[in-house]
Formats: structure tokens, C-alpha cells, sequence
């Protein structure tokens, strides 16, 4: 009889510390370790006479913001492409604060597109304006 007493008290007191282990191993997996990080998406605004005359010089410049707040440490080249012709790139200078510019002349009439690739914060963004040179619609 004493025996069974000494099994049942043994198994009794293994059943509390197993579950004494079980209840601290649940409540540390509910421990939240993350923290959050506010992703701020760059925003680029190219600012450009959308129509010109050939042989005029032109200022093309980007405002680079990073979510509401322009930067200084982006870095903007500007493509210049007429149709299928090859296009000519140009680093651009911080002219401002969060503005960045270059000077150029287009020699030819016609459509250009003019993308700002500018790398800011780690992220890429190439947007796209049209440029219309001379006549044309």
C-alpha cells in the first residue's frame, strides 16, 4: 500500500512540474520580439516644359522625395530617348534642397521620353515623362 502511495505522490508531482514546463514553453511563444518599421515608398516628380523648340536649352530636374520629405542623397540620371534611337544619360546635380537638374538641348524635332532612374534609400524608381520638341500634337 505504501508503495502505491510513494507511485501515485511521484506521478502526481512529475504531472505538476510537466505541466509547470508546458505553461512557461506556451507563454514564451506568445512573446512578441518584432518590431515594426514604417516602409516608406520614394516618390519622384519630374519637372519639364512638356513642349519646347529644337535648339533651346532646357533645365529637366527631379523633386526625389522619400515618403513626405525631399532628400539630398539620392542619386538621379536622366535617360533621354527619341523612338528607337539611342539614348543619352546624364547625371544629375543637387541643385536644391531634394531637386535635382540638368541643362539640355534638343538638336531634333519630335517626341522624347524622358526617365529620371534615381536610386534613393536603397529603391529604384524610373518614372517617365514625354517631351514634345517642334511641331507635333
Amino acid at each position: 500500500m505504501k508503495l502505491k502511495i510513494v507511485i501515485s505522490i511521484s506521478i502526481l508531482a512529475i504531472s505538476v512540474l510537466l505541466a509547470a514546463g508546458c505553461q512557461q514553453s506556451s507563454e514564451h511563444q506568445h512573446t512578441n520580439h518584432s518590431e515594426e518599421v514604417e516602409v516608406k515608398a520614394p516618390k519622384v516628380e519630374i519637372l519639364a516644359n512638356v513642349h519646347t523648340n529644337t535648339n533651346q536649352e532646357e533645365t529637366i530636374s527631379a523633386n526625389v522625395y522619400y515618403g513626405e520629405e525631399l532628400v539630398d542623397d539620392a542619386e538621379v540620371t536622366f535617360e533621354i530617348k527619341k523612338g528607337e534611337e539611342e539614348s543619352e544619360k546624364m547625371l544629375a546635380e543637387l541643385t536644391d534642397t531634394g531637386t535635382y537638374s540638368i541643362d539640355y538641348i534638343f538638336a531634333d524635332p519630335g517626341v522624347y521620353q524622358v526617365t529620371a532612374h534615381t536610386n534613393v534609400k536603397g529603391y529604384h524608381t524610373m518614372p517617365t515623362i514625354d517631351i514634345q520638341v517642334g511641331e507635333g500634337t
